[in-house]
Order: structure tokens, then C-alpha cells, then sequence
């Protein structure tokens, strides 16, 4: 329980706390959310965490000194650390590129004649509110934004930056001119929005349909979450007193006596990036520190939530509750907050957990440096130019994120300083890079600076949080690379997919089994279908049965049972559409007829509150209080429903190093008695043909190697391949049955979203297709197919295994080259087959 804060406030106007209408029924007030109120019991000892804050490599004097209200910038950066500023960003390669970024977005988002944007700005700079209405007018509102999540106000913040580093007067009095006009335009509509319902939370607030302006844009989109406060920041020293008095009142409106996203949820519960993303509310507020309108309450109660995002969003091994795609959303808004309160003493930056997401961001990395992997919406991408300038600034001596910055810039390659990202926190954080001047690796396997072998790494992460291992061969770009989960974290509705059990795997500078940037089914997974089904969406948390390691090798499984048993809807459609509260209010109205709409689909099965034991330990004692808490501030205790109940559904991976390293993946999966088409599924991308099929094995290659005459692939020595060989897989019982087994084969398909019917323009439906892809198929008629999948990666021209079964099929011997590796199976109890594995008549390697 946190204690009660004192509210120190200066003259704020009494409409900022009087007008705003309370919460929920039930949920304390803001005022007493604000005040230090917390109506929950304290979090459940499975998800309390000791977290020691590590100031080792911190460059405490970049952090800088806040200076007195009133002095500005005081945001990020301080008046005398501007002269440092202007020096990296004049002077060094990092800060010129950057600088000229936002040049060429600022003349064409302001400058433009082919752009109406270019008459709005003119009109904003010259203080003509008559003009700037009729445009609005003419035009329905603002221009189109300049980036992802970065309206189009956003190219006025730049263009402050810009006068500011510059010390151009000119260019800083139009900027603060325009920003003023836009603030007072904004006012009256940001004054409409204190008596609305729930007006006490800026995000759950709505603008009225009766609302008569072009800027009544609510209490977050008008003041563009937090630009409002950075364009204060940047253009105060070139704003008269009655401009900074005009912005400073809205942002006083839009922020004093306000929650947000995750501000009403116990402490465990801020565990998702929109909880990052929220940290724009306090970054707001904060450009108004000590002065007229300021509330304190709302930094304080910033810096507890950001502290929470970071205890329990992030693992103590640095593992995000999602992807690290994903993740980076949120710390668009989280990383200068985090610096933020930094600067004030409240040490985010060195959060033990934060520090650990380096390593995290490392091994997601693949070996060649030019991709990355992760699993969840996401997966694809990897750490954002902002977050590693971030770390960058802050750490200048950790070998550590040097290695990640050349690998983010050998993956960006030219986009690298020129994209259309979040630029202020990479100007403020840029530092010289010589390495960017200099000619790139020829090669994917290319030595280039900065190299992660260099740094000792381990070969492994290992999650069980989170349920999730990464390993190695070693940390070669030739090197191989495996990726397995089962997400035993899982709580509800969120950004993970129907992939328990899933693995990924890279060799030889590419992926050959790939996670998709958002393609949630099992389907476009590497995870085994029954008659066509996967797992449920959202399947809930898998099961982590354990790692062992040595140095020759590593044995992981998980249990998939419940995510193919049960399937989660979003929660909130499973509530009463005609009695639960929050549809009355026009932030969940939209939910009712979904709400109808999903329970006449379903009414034909019972849903039930979920029962595995993380699920419990979570909600348990939570759920019911105070109006409920809720993720995403809509879902509350998940709600199963019956999906494609399954007898098992084990996995178990064995990860072979050494020389020629190699994977055995297998599966014990079972629905029930009856004989069903099974399909193991691998994920391979376009960029895959078949070299040689038979029965039971299949040689991949890149579909971009020479052909024949027949357009038959043909590598040449030493083109990249992977082996696919089946080396155990039941078949129909009955010999005249076994026609109705279907081939092995690869597969060009659509990736395509088949969750629901067509519904076109709808996220998550038939609609939203991802174009032609490919995956290997590996089906099995049977009762139960009993999966053991061996993935060799080699180079053509290289000798294969050679694989033998003793008599009773107990035990696979694997020969390469002087190397024999004996694996021994043993089915236990509960269904799965145990393996141990022996090197060379060595100490035995097993998983229990």
C-alpha cells in the first residue's frame, strides 16, 4: 500500500477538481486515487518481487539538474545541457542525420504548398483563428498525422525543437504562435470535457456527439497525449506571457485531478505496454511542473505505475509480457518518462528488471543481426531506434548495448536515422557513431564491430516467468538459434497467440521456422493442428515442465493440454448486455451488441470463470473489489468456453549443439481414440523450396537458388539447407486406410485471418490478409501421431545424418560425422515421452 501523498497545488482553478464527475460505481475517486488511496490487499506473494535499483555504468551527470519552476526546458533537458546538445547534434554523424530527419518531415508536414497542412500552419503562426476555423471546416478536422501514433501537432513540437537547438527566433516565435492559436482553440472543448461523464479519467472520457467544434478532440487526442507538453517545453523561451498562460491552462485542464490507463488497478495488474503508453499523462503534466495548474499528485502516481510496469510487466531475466515489437509501442511514451523521473530522483532508468532487458533484447537478436524474433503480435521486430539511443546516452560504457546498437543499425541498415519514427527522444539521446561511416559487412556472416561473441554471453535464457527459453549453438551469424514457450504467464485477453508449445528456429543466416508479425491462429504457428483446429484463441497459459542443460545440449517441454481444451473470448462480451454498468457509458457502449452478438453464437455452451492456478492467483481477492479492476480497463476474470478438448498435448524439444548442431522435436498429442488428421506445422516464409522430397523427409533450400531447366532447384555447395526428417510417426491401423493420408508437402497459401467470418475493415476477421506465404506440412492419419520431427541445418554438399532404431524403437542413434549421440525415449504416466540424450557414451543429459 503506497502512502498518502500530500497535493500540493498551486492556484489550480477549482473547475479542475469540482466539475469533474467521479468514477465508476464503486471505484474510488481520482481525488482519492491521487491522494494515495489503494483499495486492494497487498499483491499476491506469487508475483511479489524484490526489485534493488543497479546505478553500476550509469552516467548520473547526463541525467542533469531540474531547474527551478518556470526555466525551461525542464522536461528532458535542462537549459545548460543545451549547449552539449547542439554540439552532438552539429557534430556528430548520429545527431546531423537525425537533425536533418526532422527537417525534411517539418517542410513537408508545414512548408509544403501541396499540402493544406502548409496553409493551417501559416495561419496558426500568424494568430488568424478565423482562417485556421474555415480550414478546419473545409477540411473536418486536422490534418492527416505524420507518423505512426503522432498527429499531425506533432510537426509543430519538431519545428519547436528545431528553434530551440537552432536558436532561431524566428522559426521558435512562429512555432510558439502556432501552438498557442492551437491551444486556445482547444480550450473551450478541453473545458467542455470537465463535466462529462467520467471526466475524471482522461482516457475514458468522450466527447459529447453534440460537441460543436473541429478541436473538440477529448482530453488525450487534442493535446496529442503528451506533444502538447513537449511543445511547451521546447517554445516556452520564445512564447509571450499570455501564450505559455493559454497552453499552460489546458494542459492544467487536460491532466490536474485526472487518472488514466491503469491509475484505478492493483499494483500487479500494470503489467501490459498500454500501462507505458499511459505514462503520457504524467510526461504532460510535467511541463507544467511548479507552476499555475500543476498537479503533483499526478507525477507521483506516475512514477508508482511506471515502477509497477516495470516490476511486473518485465521479468527480473529482462522478459516483457509481450514481444519485443510490441513492447517498444509502449515504451514510446514509457522511455522518456522513464528518463524523466530519472532526472528527479525517482531512478527508473536503473530499475533492475529495465537493466535486464538488454540481455533480453540480445538474445532475441538473430544470429546474422539483421532480424530478430520474439513471439506474440510483434515477434518480427526488434528494439526501437528510441529505446536503444536511450540506453545508449545513459550507458556509454556498456559493451553490452553497444553490441545492440550495431546490431539495430545492421538491421535498419539506411532507414536506420531517416524513418518515420518518434524523433525527439533519439535527437536528445543521439551520440556519434563512426562505425555508420564506414562501409557495411558484404556478407550476413561478415565480422562487424561490436560483436555480441565478444561479450560472454550465456548460450541460453531461460524464462520460466514467462515459460520461455532462447538458446544457441554459439554466437556466430552462422550460428543456429531455437526459440521455445509456452506462456505459463498468461492472464488475459492480450497480444500473445494460440502457439503454447511453439517453437522458432534460424541457421545459416536465416529463419527457416518463423513467428509472424501478428497472425494470432495456431494455424500460422509452429504447432500441430487436429482436423483442421488449433488452440484456442486466447488459449490461456500453457504449461512449463522444465529445462536441462549441459554443454552438448538442451531438453525443454511444455504442456499445451488447456489451450487446445479451452478458448477465451474477450471477456468483457461474456457480461449481462442488458445489467452490466459500464455499457451505459459511451467508453464501453460499443461492447453491448458484441456482447449479444458473441453470447447467441455461443449459447449452445457454458462459459465459466477460468481455474488454472496462475489465472486464480492473479485475479483472486482482486477481481470484486472496487468496481472491479480491469485489463485494458475492460476485461476482467478470464471466461472459458469448451475448444477442442484433447486427451495430451506434450512437447518437448531436444537442442543439440556441438559442430553440426541439430533439433528433435516431439510431440505427444492426442484428441481421443478415433483416427483424425493431424498436421505439424512449420513456418517457413516465401522464401523456401523444396530440393528433395520422399516419404517421410524433405530437404528445404531458399527459393532464390539456381534452377534448372524444369525450374527444379538445384543449390550449388555450400547453398544454406535445412533437413527435415520424420523419424517417428504413426499411420492409419488399417493398410487400406493409409490413401487417406495426405502427403508430406510444402504449402503456398494466403496468410490470412479466418478468427471470424469475412468482415471487411475489421481487425482479427476473415478481412485482413498478410499475402502468399509457405509452410511444411507433415500430416498423420491416426489415433495419435507421436510426432519426432529431426531438424538438421547444413550446407549442400555436406554429409546428412544417419539415423537408426534399435529393435523395440526405445532408443534413435544419430551419427555425424565421429559424433554419436544415442537419444533414449521413455513414455511416462501422464503420456510424454521423456528423453535422455548421451554424446559420445558421456554423462547422460534427461528432463524428468
Amino acid at each position: 500500500m503506497r502512502p498518502l501523498l500530500a497535493a500540493v497545488l498551486f492556484a489550480t482553478p477549482a473547475l479542475l477538481f469540482a466539475a469533474a464527475t467521479a468514477g465508476l460505481p464503486d471505484e474510488l475517486t481520482a481525488n482519492a486515487v491521487l491522494n494515495g488511496a489503494y483499495p486492494f490487499p497487498a499483491t499476491p506473494a506469487a508475483f511479489a518481487v524484490e526489485a534493488t535499483p543497479r546505478l553500476d555504468g550509469l552516467a548520473a551527470d547526463r541525467l542533469g539538474t531540474v531547474p527551478a519552476p518556470g526555466v525551461h526546458p525542464r522536461l528532458l533537458i535542462s537549459p545548460d545541457q543545451l549547449p552539449d546538445l547542439r554540439r552532438r547534434l552539429n557534430e556528430t554523424n548520429v545527431g546531423r542525420a537525425l537533425l536533418a530527419t526532422l527537417r525534411t518531415r517539418t517542410d513537408d508536414a508545414l512548408r509544403n504548398p501541396k499540402n493544406w497542412s502548409a496553409s493551417l500552419y501559416a495561419a496558426l503562426a500568424a494568430g488568424d483563428t478565423v482562417a485556421v476555423s474555415a480550414l478546419l471546416t473545409e477540411h473536418k478536422g486536422l490534418p492527416t498525422g505524420i507518423g505512426h501514433y503522432q498527429p499531425w501537432i506533432y510537426a509543430i513540437v519538431l519545428e519547436s525543437f528545431d528553434a530551440l537547438v537552432s536558436e532561431d527566433a524566428v522559426k521558435g516565435a512562429k512555432a510558439a504562435t502556432a501552438l498557442a492559436t492551437y491551444a486556445a482553440l482547444l480550450a473551450p472543448g478541453i473545458e467542455r470535457m470537465q463535466s462529462v461523464p467520467l471526466a475524471d479519467d482522461s482516457w475514458r472520457a468522450r466527447v459529447p456527439a453534440s460537441a460543436p467544434g473541429a478541436l473538440d478532440l477529448g482530453l488525450r487526442d487534442g493535446v496529442g497525449g503528451h506533444l502538447l507538453g513537449y511543445g511547451y517545453d521546447f517554445a516556452y523561451n520564445f512564447m509571450t506571457d499570455a501564450q505559455r498562460a493559454t497552453v499552460r491552462g489546458v494542459i492544467a485542464n487536460a491532466t490536474s485531478g485526472k487518472l488514466w490507463m491503469g491509475a484505478r488497478l492493483p499494483h500487479h495488474f500494470r503489467n501490459w505496454n498500454w500501462i507505458a503508453v499511459g505514462l503520457q499523462q504524467p510526461l504532460l503534466a510535467l511541463a507544467i511542473e511548479g507552476e499555475e495548474g500543476y498537479d503533483p499528485r499526478v507525477y507521483r502516481l506516475g512514477v508508482e505505475i511506471a515502477r509497477d510496469y516495470l516490476t511486473y510487466g518485465i521479468s527480473p531475466s529482462g522478459v516483457s509480457t509481450e514481444a519485443v515489437g510490441y513492447t517498444q509501442f509502449g515504451l514510446v511514451w514509457g522511455n522518456p518518462f522513464f528518463a524523466a523521473a530519472s532526472r528527479r530522483g525517482d531512478n527508473l532508468l536503473a530499475h533492475p528488471h529495465h537493466r535486464t532487458m538488454i540481455d533480453w533484447y540480445l538474445h532475441t537478436t538473430d544470429p546474422t543481426r539483421l532480424t530478430w524474433t520474439s513471439h506474440g503480435d510483434g515477434g518480427n521486430t526488434g528494439p526501437s531506434i528510441g529505446t536503444v539511443s536511450m540506453w545508449r546516452h545513459f550507458f556509454p560504457a556498456d559493451p553490452k548495448i553497444a553490441a545492440l546498437w550495431r546490431s539495430l543499425a545492421l538491421s535498419e541498415g539506411d532507414r536506420l536515422l531517416t524513418g518515420k519514427f518518434h524523433l525527439i527522444e533519439p535527437l536528445l539521446w543521439a551520440e556519434a557513431d563512426p562505425a555508420l561511416d564506414k562501409a557495411a559487412p558484404t556478407t550476413a556472416a561478415a565480422k562487424s564491430p561490436d560483436d555480441p561473441a565478444a561479450l560472454g554471453l550465456p548460450l541460453s535464457l531461460v524464462d520460466p516467468v514467462r515459460g520461455a527459453l532462447i538458446s544457441r549453438s554459439d554466437w556466430s551469424a552462422d550460428g543456429v538459434k531455437l526459440q521455445f514457450e509456452s506462456r505459463v504467464d498468461s492472464v488475459g485477453a492480450s497480444h500473445e497467440h494460440s502457439d503454447r508449445g511453439v517453437f522458432t528456429l534460424a541457421a545459416h543466416g536465416r529463419t527457416w521456422a518463423k513467428d509472424n508479425f501478428r497472425s494470432v491462429e495456431t494455424r500460422h504457428h509452429n504447432n500441430v493442428l487436429i482436423d483442421g483446429h488449433g488452440q484456442g484463441y486466447w488459449p490461456g497459459p500453457g504449461r512449463w515442465l522444465g529445462v536441462s542443460e549441459n554443454a552438448d545440449a538442451l531438453i525443454a517441454a511444455t504442456d499445451a493440454k488447456e489451450a487446445y481444451d479451452w478458448m477465451w473470448p474477450k471477456q468483457l462480451v461474456t457480461e449481462n448486455p442488458d445489467t452490466f454498468v459500464r455499457f451505459d457509458y459511451a467508453r464501453w457502449a460499443n461492447y453491448r451488441d458484441e456482447a449479444r452478438a458473441f453470447q447467441a453464437a455461443h449459447a449452445d455452451v457454458k462459459g465459466e470463470r477460468e481455474t488454472r492456478p496462475g489465472v486464480v492467483a492473479f485475479w483472486q481477492g482482486f477481481a470484486d473489489l472496487a468496481g472491479g479492476p480491469r485489463l485494458w480497463d475492460e476485461d476482467g476474470w478470464p471466461v472459458r468456453f469448451p475448444h477442442t478438448p484433447v486427451q495430451r498435448a506434450f512437447r518437448t524439444v531436444l537442442f543439440v549443439r556441438g559442430e553440426t548442431p541439430y533439433v528433435l522435436v516431439v510431440d505427444d498429442i492426442q484428441k481421443d481414440n478415433q483416427e483424425r488428421l493431424y498436421e505439424w506445422l512449420m513456418q517457413t516464409g516465401p522464401n523456401t523450396e523444396v530440393v528433395s522430397l520422399a516419404t517421410n523427409e524433405a530437404i528445404l533450400c531458399d527459393a532464390t537458388v539456381k534452377r534448372d531447366t524444369d525450374g527444379r532447384p538445384r543449390p550449388a555447395k555450400g547453398d544454406r539447407q535445412l533437413l527435415v526428417r520424420v523419424v517417428g510417426m504413426n499411420e492409419p491401423a488399417r493398410a487400406r486406410d493409409y490413401t487417406s493420408r495426405p502427403s508430406l508437402r510444402l504449402d503456398t497459401f494466403e496468410r490470412k485471418d479466418t478468427l471470424v467470418p469475412e468482415a471487411p475493415g475489421k481487425a482479427l476477421s476473415g478481412a485482413r490478409s498478410f499475402g502468399l506465404d509457405k509452410r511444411l506440412v507433415i500430416p498423420s492419419r491416426s489415433a495419435a501421431p507421436d510426432f519426432k520431427i529431426l531438424l538438421f541445418p547444413h550446407r549442400a554438399g555436406e554429409p546428412l545424418p544417419a539415423t537408426t532404431w534399435n529393435a523395440d524403437r526405445t532408443k534413435l542413434t544419430v551419427k555425424i560425422g565421429n559424433r554419436t549421440d544415442v537419444v533414449s525415449f521413455k513414455t511416462g504416466s501422464d503420456g510424454r515421452t521423456h528423453l535422455t540424450f548421451v554424446r559420445d557414451g558421456t554423462t547422460p543429459l534427461a528432463l524428468p
